[in-house]
Protein backbone atom coordinates (compact mmCIF):
# COMPACT_ATOMS: atom_id res chain seq x y z
CA UNK A 1 0.00 0.00 0.00
CA UNK A 2 1.27 3.36 -0.51
CA UNK A 3 2.93 5.23 1.92
CA UNK A 4 1.42 8.09 1.51
CA UNK A 5 -1.75 6.89 3.03
CA UNK A 6 -0.24 6.36 6.33
CA UNK A 7 -1.02 9.39 8.34
CA UNK A 8 -4.74 9.18 6.81
CA UNK A 9 -4.97 5.18 8.25
CA UNK A 10 -3.37 5.60 11.42
CA UNK A 11 -5.43 9.28 12.27
CA UNK A 12 -2.16 11.35 12.37
CA UNK A 13 -3.87 14.96 12.84
CA UNK A 14 -1.97 17.92 13.59
CA UNK A 15 -4.45 20.70 15.51
CA UNK A 16 -4.00 24.31 14.55
CA UNK A 17 -6.79 26.57 15.66
CA UNK A 18 -8.87 24.05 16.75
CA UNK A 19 -8.91 22.77 13.48
CA UNK A 20 -7.72 19.07 12.40
CA UNK A 21 -4.83 19.37 9.64
CA UNK A 22 -3.54 15.75 8.00
CA UNK A 23 -0.38 16.26 6.13
CA UNK A 24 -0.26 14.29 3.65
CA UNK A 25 2.99 14.07 1.13
CA UNK A 26 4.11 17.81 1.35
CA UNK A 27 1.06 19.73 2.08
CA UNK A 28 -1.42 19.55 4.75
CA UNK A 29 -5.28 19.30 4.62
CA UNK A 30 -8.09 20.28 6.76
CA UNK A 31 -9.53 17.03 7.95
CA UNK A 32 -12.92 16.54 7.61
CA UNK A 33 -14.34 14.73 10.59
CA UNK A 34 -17.39 12.86 7.94
CA UNK A 35 -14.39 11.45 5.78
CA UNK A 36 -15.03 7.60 4.99
CA UNK A 37 -12.00 5.47 3.04
CA UNK A 38 -12.90 2.60 1.49
CA UNK A 39 -10.24 0.36 -0.34
CA UNK A 40 -12.53 -2.52 -2.73
CA UNK A 41 -10.56 -5.87 -4.21
CA UNK A 42 -12.09 -8.59 -6.91
CA UNK A 43 -9.80 -10.88 -4.60
CA UNK A 44 -11.73 -13.56 -3.20
CA UNK A 45 -9.50 -14.20 -0.32
CA UNK A 46 -7.32 -11.56 0.21
CA UNK A 47 -4.21 -11.18 2.39
CA UNK A 48 -2.71 -8.05 3.79
CA UNK A 49 0.59 -7.51 6.18
CA UNK A 50 -0.25 -7.41 10.21
CA UNK A 51 0.28 -3.79 9.61
CA UNK A 52 -2.30 -3.32 7.31
CA UNK A 53 -4.51 -5.41 9.12
CA UNK A 54 -3.55 -3.14 11.88
CA UNK A 55 -4.72 -0.42 10.28
CA UNK A 56 -7.53 -1.00 8.89
CA UNK A 57 -11.27 -2.70 8.95
CA UNK A 58 -11.12 -5.40 6.97
CA UNK A 59 -15.09 -6.85 6.07
CA UNK A 60 -15.08 -10.01 4.20
CA UNK A 61 -18.52 -9.15 2.04
CA UNK A 62 -19.43 -11.62 -1.01
CA UNK A 63 -22.43 -11.05 -3.30
CA UNK A 64 -23.72 -14.13 -5.22
CA UNK A 65 -26.31 -14.56 -7.60
CA UNK A 66 -27.40 -18.18 -6.58
CA UNK A 67 -30.46 -16.94 -4.30
CA UNK A 68 -31.78 -14.62 -7.56
CA UNK A 69 -32.11 -17.58 -10.16
CA UNK A 70 -35.82 -19.13 -10.61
Amino acid sequence: MDPTLDPILEKKFVMKGGIKYIKIGDSEKEYNELFKLFFLTKLANPKYTPEIMGKTMVINYTVTLEGLKE
